[in-house]
């Protein structure tokens, strides 16, 4: 059994891959209580990574100042949108593996 503290709740996590969590009153489970007990750990919770889609989202413009940066482009006869998009690809390109 493997067993995660997270947000301080448990997560149990059984060894044949099959995950449960539940609310609070799952500190009172036996079984946990128990393996704590016997002198086990449980491993606290890692927020993974966020992906280069994640941080691609967070920084692009809203759809409405892109709509904006697009005619005032049409208008100018500029590239701002494009270029802005493309800065924000390049700082966080597409892995290779995907």
């Amino acid at each position: 059994m493997k067993v995660i503290l997270h947000a301080g709740y448990y997560v149990k996590d059984y060894e044949n891959g099959k995950k449960t969590s539940v609310n609070g009153d799952y500190l009172q489970d036996s079984a946990v209580q128990a393996w704590i007990a016997e002198g086990n750990t449980p491993d606290v919770y890692q927020e993974p990574e966020p992906t280069y889609i994640e941080l691609r989202q967070a920084e692009y413009p809203s759809l409405a100042e892109q709509l904006d940066m697009q005619y005032w482009d049409s208008v100018n006869g500029t590239t701002v949108w494009a270029d802005t998009i493309q800065s924000i690809k390049d700082k966080y390109p597409k892995p290779m593996d995907i």
